[in-house]
């Protein structure tokens, strides 16, 4: 049974919506998400004096988020998500790892030092009790419970396999050990992923247990389980490394989960499209062009081989007139706009739903 949610009144018209995007089927235009200009100036809570409190304060984080969600409306298929965040190397403290927090983003200090080193990171379980993880576990129940009825709650931003080591390691000294230590690396892929699928699965419990399906920091969205794989460090690997060392980890890693979109990180990256395309357990591909490689229209011909594979392709695009052009480019099915312009107002969001259903219909065959 689908939430009904006081910020988003129109949820199970999304929710079918993105069910039809999944599977590649026409709903008239392609779904759509952007942000529009609070509606009000939000009030948001004292931030504590230390940056680490900042991160670490559950009432605080939620409080924060809850008042940024009531100043904003969410048309077409954006949604309310209130995401339980750390940062990205949120799975590297399963083995130990601390946590540097920024104002934006968090990071961790590399703690192997050399090939030899992953002998002992093989014989090291998950901690699933440290506070880090204590943390999302509290915040992610938190948030559910108070949340019921109003909005969503994400899945904590994952890293996998490859991404976990090279924040161990480095991905300089990964990119070596993939040379001087092959065998143990490729090991500790699979341990790193098993322990990525044990991090998956406690999370997404969490959710279904409350009685929601799944969302991210994508803010994608279905009735079950569901997530952002991704493997950023793809981009350093030959095609040959790609598919012994890193193949294998994503088979792992995207079998909990029915609905998968892979985050395929830039032009370094562009060239295992087809790997990550081979993949039967991947249904849609979010191509991220990166900073000075756009627009998105440059990228005509990759989603094309996207949706043209059945899968289903999330378009990262900067402007509004920008992805008028690509819908009429690309048509309807199986392509999902995600756009970075700001709408001024609830008028200005309806006025460019209008202009994309009108050229989805020039698209229609």
């Amino acid at each position: 049974m689908l939430p009904i949610l006081s910020l988003k009144p129109d949820f199970a018209e999304t929710a079918d919506r993105f069910e039809s995007w999944w599977q590649c089927r026409n709903t008239g235009r392609p779904l759509m998400s952007f942000p529009v200009r609070p509606f009000r100036e939000p009030v948001l809570p004292p931030a504590p004096e230390n940056l680490r409190d900042r991160w670490l304060n559950t009432e605080y984080a939620i409080a924060r988020s809850e008042a940024l969600l009531q100043a904003h409306h969410f048309p077409a298929e954006s949604l309310p998500v209130l995401l339980p965040n750390l940062g990205p190397d949120l799975t590297a403290t399963l083995f130990g790892c601390d946590l540097e927090f920024g104002e934006h983003t968090s990071w961790i200090r590399h703690r192997l030092s050399g090939p030899d080193d992953w002998d002992s990171f093989l014989t090291m379980p998950p901690d699933f009790e440290n506070p880090y993880w204590q943390t999302i576990r509290d915040r992610t129940r938190q948030a559910l419970d108070r949340g019921q009825g109003h909005y969503l709650v994400g899945l904590p931003d994952l890293h996998g396999a490859y991404d976990m080591l090279a924040g161990l390691r480095s991905p300089e000294g990964l990119c070596l050990d993939l040379f001087d230590a092959p065998g143990k690396v490729h090991a500790a892929g699979l341990h790193a992923a098993d322990a990525y699928v044990q991090a998956y699965n406690r999370c997404y419990a969490l959710l279904r247990d409350a009685g929601q399906g799944s969302t991210t920091w994508c803010t994608l969205w279905h009735d079950g389980p569901a997530y952002v794989s991704s493997c950023d460090f793809l981009g350093l690997v030959s095609g040959e490394a790609a598919e012994h060392f890193i193949l294998p980890t994503l088979i792992r890693e995207t079998a909990p989960t029915p609905r998968s979109i892979f985050h395929l990180d830039g032009p370094i990256a562009h060239r295992h499209l087809d790997l990550i395309l081979s993949l039967d357990s991947v249904q849609a591909i979010q191509w991220v062009w990166g900073s000075g490689a756009g627009p998105a229209t440059r990228w005509l011909d990759t989603y094309r081989r996207i949706l043209e594979s059945g899968r289903a392709a999330q378009v990262i695009c900067d402007t509004a007139r920008e992805a008028i052009e690509l819908t009429a480019a690309l048509g309807t099915e199986g392509v999902w706009l995600t756009i970075a312009e700001e709408m001024e107002s609830e008028e200005a969001a309806r006025d460019l739903i209008q202009a994309v259903e009108r050229a989805a219909r020039k698209n229609k065959p």
